[in-house]
């Protein structure tokens, strides 16, 4: 149970650190890592279905020390979708970067978005969240220069800048739980949290416009546009910018 929770993390990490030391088996890692991720990704929602929520403390430390996962309905469906999608990707990725100079690059990079994707989706408190969401960010703007011709470079800067701003602010509402309630593990908060929103407001309001915070600046086919097509339409990229 516990070895597929982690193993949706650490599978794409290992297909990241061997697409790097083996590059010339680049692919065949590539779409392997795709595979046993979708599987692992499986296994949870099979758990998730017949014995419920569950979650791990890595190092076995106390909830708001450990890096803590947890699965529950919402977020095995969603793993198991985004590890479709981007067995999907890979297997197209093999072709499109069959010739690419950057093909060497971009099957670490896109792991290492993958790896962040599915912590993202497993974090269990506040704060890895905020990690998570920090290195989705990079991985993809890495991914969007790596065309490295102006428009992609335009493109990366402006997800940059934007994701930047959206960091800054959803960092603002963490700390503003913090101050409130002393922990960021989720499932406290759940429990400390009273049902009056007047305190909560301002931090939840300010999380969540991080985190549509591109969505919020016109004309959005001027960056967003631009980032797709850069990468050739690949999928992983629809499912980083929403």
């Amino acid at each position: 149970m516990i070895d597929s929770l982690i193993g949706v993390i650490t599978l794409p990490l290992v297909g990241a650190v061997l697409t790097v030391a083996l590059p010339q088996l680049a692919s065949i890692i590539g779409v392997v890592s795709a595979l046993t991720t979708v599987a692992a990704a499986t296994i949870v929602l099979w758990l998730v279905a017949t014995a419920g929520s569950i979650s791990y403390a890595i190092g076995g430390w106390s909830p708001g020390l450990a890096i803590a996962l947890q699965a529950d309905g919402l977020s095995a469906l969603l793993l198991l979708m985004t590890t479709l999608v981007a067995l999907a990707a890979s297997v197209y990725a093999t072709a499109y970067f069959r010739q690419s100079e950057q093909r060497h690059y971009y099957w670490a990079l896109w792991f290492l978005l993958l790896t962040a994707l599915n912590a993202l989706f497993l974090a269990a408190d506040l704060f890895n969240l905020y990690v998570t969401l920090e290195l989705l960010g990079l991985s993809a703007v890495a991914l969007t220069s790596l065309g490295g011709k102006r428009a992609a470079l335009e493109a990366a800067t402006r997800y940059l800048m934007l994701g930047l701003i959206g960091s800054l602010a959803f960092l603002g509402g963490v700390a503003l739980l913090y101050t409130g309630h002393g922990t960021l593990d989720l499932p406290s908060l759940a429990q400390r949290i009273e049902p009056d929103p007047t305190e909560l407001e301002r931090s939840i309001n300010s999380a969540i416009t991080s985190s549509h915070q591109p969505r919020r600046v016109p004309p959005k086919w001027v960056w967003v546009g631009t980032l797709w097509m850069t990468i050739g339409g690949l999928a992983m990229l629809a499912i980083t910018t929403g």
